[in-house]
């Protein structure tokens, strides 16, 4: 199972926040505004990709790649509960 994580941010000052910043992936991307690009791009760690967004025509592209991770399998199970506990409580259901 490959894990990939993606950390939104839609300013710059969004992005020097401290705030979000989590990439706990096997592979691990920002997404950003195709505006926003150049202003990170020194500022992205080396092993982080970079997706941009295209907001005229809704689309994105990768405009740096990320370097893929080796996780070991209690992180993965515990990526996977979260995600599915967040879709879970989403709906409402009970468990």
């Amino acid at each position: 199972m490959l894990i990939t994580c993606y950390e939104c941010k839609i300013t710059l000052s969004d992005f020097k926040s401290h705030n979000g910043h989590n990439f706990h992936g096997n592979k691990n991307y920002y997404v950003v505004p195709k505006s926003l690009v150049n202003d990170i791009k020194d500022l992205v760690p080396q092993d982080i990709g970079i997706i941009a967004y295209y907001p005229d025509t809704n689309n994105y592209r990768i405009v740096k790649e990320c370097e893929q991770k080796k996780i070991d399998e209690t992180l993965k199970v515990r990526l996977l509960y979260d995600a599915l506990k967040k879709w879970v409580d989403k709906f409402g259901f009970e468990y």
